[in-house]
């Protein structure tokens, strides 16, 4: 499935990446600042420039066969492979370094304090606009853990701390794909990986920041799970829905949970509110089944920024 053809309604809640302007003058900047690092041997990145910091780091993806790593770690020389992941996704919970290439995204994971806020979705991936451009877009949501709940729940600024953009060489990874074979902006390398350069960043280097999703009042996930859905109701509900012909949803039970994948987007778990109605995590929408009197899906209806999406099962 080519991305192109995903259909601006389940574009409607993610954030679109900006363009980027390139000038000579500012082309020259940033290679004066990354050379002051590789010639001087330093590694910290003396960044002395009025650019954004997402500016110089995309710059660098396209034009420095480099790669990114964000972390609140501030001392790391050598990135080395080990996952410790909740992710659903089976590229997500591989045992190796984890970069990308993508100048906005890393800055999230440098600044997302994850000694107070311990679960994320969130996700970067290419697709067309509505004008027809390939562009990339974004999504974060953070939500605390259950200790999270015996602290300060006025979490706003706690959310955030300053932490590291970690410059890495490109040659020891392979990009990763998804289901249906398209390109990730994740890559990964089973080998340890040195570091090149680093570049300290603040929350205000964060052009999202305003715009994450941050579940401050969500109940803890102990009363979350109480909700229990009899296994054989995701069994019927499990299978393929064609929303275009060339573009096909795919239902799945991984964990005792629900999760939707559309090729070339990122995945989606779905949190029963009810037998029939799910919560789209990390994306303002909701699922809803209507079910004929044998049990079986007569219709899937997806509501996503405000507007209703039907869906048929095909298989």
């Amino acid at each position: 499935m080519n991305l192109v053809n995903l259909i601006p309604e389940l574009l409607g809640d993610f954030l679109r990446a900006p363009e980027i302007h390139l000038d000579d003058h500012k082309v020259s900047v940033f290679e004066k600042i990354y050379g002051r690092a590789s010639n001087e041997g330093d590694l910290i990145i003396k960044y002395d420039c009025e650019f954004p910091k997402y500016e110089f780091l995309s710059y660098l993806i396209e034009n420095r066969n480099v790669l990114l790593h964000g972390s609140n770690e501030k001392k790391i020389r050598f990135l080395v492979p080990l996952r410790r992941s909740t992710d659903l996704r089976g590229v997500g919970n591989l045992n190796a370094v984890y970069a990308c290439s993508d100048g906005i995204w890393p800055i999230f994971f440098a600044v997302w304090n994850r000694d107070y806020y311990g679960s994320t979705t969130n996700s970067c991936f290419r697709a067309s606009d509505t004008d027809g451009r390939l562009r990339k877009f974004y999504s974060f949501l953070i939500a605390p853990d259950s200790k999270c709940f015996e602290r300060d729940r006025v979490a706003d600024k706690k959310c955030w701390t300053d932490g590291m953009i970690y410059i890495l060489p490109r040659a020891p990874f392979t990009q990763l794909v998804d289901d249906a074979g398209n390109p990730l902006e994740e890559w990964i390398s089973a080998d340890p990986v040195p570091v090149l350069a680093k570049l300290p960043v603040t929350p205000q280097d964060f052009l999202f920041l305003n715009d994450v999703r941050i579940r401050d009042d969500a109940p803890p996930v102990t009363q979350v799970s109480q909700l229990k859905i009899d296994p054989n109701v995701y069994d019927s509900y499990m299978g393929k829905y064609e929303i275009l012909p060339d573009l096909i949803l795919n239902l799945e039970k991984r964990e005792g949970c629900l999760i939707a994948q559309v090729p070339g987007f990122p995945t989606v778990k779905m949190r029963p509110e009810s037998e029939t109605v799910y919560r789209l995590e990390g994306i303002d929408g909701q699922a809803v089944f209507a079910c004929d009197g044998t049990g079986k899906v007569a219709q899937l209806m997806f509501f996503v920024g405000g507007k209703g999406l039907p869906v048929r099962k095909i298989e």
